[in-house]
């Protein structure tokens, strides 16, 4: 645990300061946040237009209708974080190749894969509205192998997006090459050494601190609201940022094996360690030392 948690600080530290450079791209996140808001928005006044929001309760009887709206909401928003995912992670990946991206950048390279972006949006809507039903499923069993399929699915799927943009690969190649660079790299039996889920929680109690002075000292239920959802965006988006940089540091030295200046060869070696090493740093594996120029 703590080990995790001293890695997660360290991976934190470095991220930020490649943030600090580039700035740009925290918008990322944000035009994220804003697109999915317009999608709820959309998906609500849909619903109630077609009946779907009084037809929802413990004895719910949905018709063809509300699956089929259900399922273009499931598409909408896998395919706005997609697109806003891919081209946080050009830009992101242009910042370790040494260039200053800006906003432009990592929107064309994602506009360059739409298809692709569709295409794995679709593919991964339809998953995870198989596996929510697994998870809600009333059977223990069901239950379980929803939580095994679903980390199965998460490792699978670590480095698809940023293989979408940066090799072009279809989204069944994108998959099978995630799946083909995490097991090469950091084997099958595995847990995470890292943990980003600890600075959303941070930033989660930073916005809820404010907007309870508001509500508790001015007795103000609007300015509350207000100013948690607007700390709360920016904060969630800062971490997703700081999580892509991360994450694409990761791909990049499992496919090329060169390391982001910054980030320590151990760092991200142990980023996943097998079960029954965890904690330990694995000497026998092989050593890729290397490193980037950073841009001036």
């Amino acid at each position: 645990m703590f080990g995790t948690l001293g890695n997660s600080f360290r991976l934190l530290g470095v991220s930020w300061s490649i943030l600090k450079s580039d700035r740009e791209l925290i918008f990322f996140p944000l035009l994220a946040a804003g697109a999915l808001f317009f999608v709820f928005s959309y998906t609500t006044v849909a619903f109630w237009a077609g009946g779907t929001l009084d037809r929802i309760g413990p004895d719910y009887h949905f018709v063809l209708a509300d699956f089929i709206f259900l399922a273009l909401a499931y598409f909408m928003a896998s395919f706005v974080i997609v697109y806003f995912s891919a081209a946080l992670a050009a830009a992101a990946y242009q910042r370790l190749e040494g260039f200053h991206p800006d906003l432009s950048t990592g929107l064309m390279a994602a506009n360059d894969r739409l298809g692709a972006i569709a295409g794995w949006s679709a593919i991964t809507a339809s998953v995870v509205l198989a596996l929510n039903e697994l998870s809600n499923s009333r059977s223990l069993i069901g239950r379980v192998f929803g939580f095994a399929l679903r980390m199965l699915w998460s490792y699978s799927t670590f480095f698809v997006v940023p293989v979408l943009v940066i090799e072009s690969a279809s989204p069944l190649d994108a998959l099978s090459r995630s799946t083909e660079l995490f097991r090469q790299q950091w084997g099958k039996t595995l847990v995470a050494n890292f943990g980003f889920g600890l600075a959303y929680g941070f930033v989660v109690a930073l916005a809820l601190g404010p907007a309870a002075l508001l509500y508790f000292g001015l007795g103000s239920t609007f300015m509350a609201i207000t100013v948690g959802a607007m700390l709360l965006t920016l904060g969630i988006a800062t971490v997703k940022a700081l999580e892509t940089i991360f994450m694409v540091t990761l791909y990049d030295y499992a496919a090329t094996g060169r390391i982001a200046i910054g980030f320590s060869d151990t760092m991200v070696r142990e980023a996943y360690v097998s079960k029954q090493d965890r904690g330990r740093f694995r000497r026998d594996e092989v050593e890729r030392p290397a490193s980037y120029r950073r841009a001036a």
